[in-house]
């Protein structure tokens, strides 16, 4: 009668080191990746908020029947939506004012929902609505309209040597991101 030996299913010490140095490799590839993506989180919150901000104030604009704004504060890199009061008037120095209402005093009435911040190490590198520098004012003012539409809006952001542009297309009113790595 012949005995037989059972042989147990079990790694040998080879087949895990294979599989620990395979894991380590993938780990390692995968590591500096993810570090990128974090580090770039500043200028892509940033965008991400901006265009978030836009389509707040169309949707406001449109579901309402009255216009809207975005507003963003060059101080503390503050953005909100707000709605828009009385017409637009000029500024003496040639850029746009905050719309006045009847009683004179400027419209300051955020719209709950929507107030973000840019980081501290974003920097705004060009900020013009319809054509018109924003840049030495305290604020940026973009308009938004009930009929889907807005003024012309564009603005520049970097972080170290990231930039990106985000302009409205102001027949409808939807914000488009670039990235300007690609044009230099």
């Amino acid at each position: 009668m012949k005995v037989r030996q059972s042989t147990s299913a079990a790694f040998t010490l080879i087949e895990l080191m294979v599989v620990i140095s395979i894991s380590l490799l993938v780990l390692g590839w995968g590591v500096p990746n993810m570090l990128r993506t974090i580090e770039k989180q500043g200028v892509t919150k940033a965008v991400f908020d901006l265009m978030e901000g836009c389509k707040q104030a169309r949707a406001y604009a449109i579901m309402t029947g009255q216009p809207s704004e975005l507003v963003i504060r060059a101080e503390d890199g503050q953005m909100t939506v707000r709605k828009a009061q009385g017409p637009r008037l000029m500024r003496q120095s040639g850029g746009e004012a905050v719309g006045v209402s009847s009683s004179g005093r400027a419209s300051t009435e955020a719209l709950k929902g929507f107030s973000e911040a840019l980081a501290d190490d974003v920097a705004v590198e060009l900020l013009d609505v319809n054509f018109i520098d924003q840049m030495q004012f305290s604020e940026g003012i973009v308009r938004f309209y009930p009929n889907g539409t807005s003024d012309e809006f564009t603005i520049v952001l970097r972080v170290d040597d990231e930039w990106r542009k985000v302009s409205l297309d102001p027949i409808t009113a939807i914000a488009k991101m670039e990235d300007l790595a690609d044009y230099r």
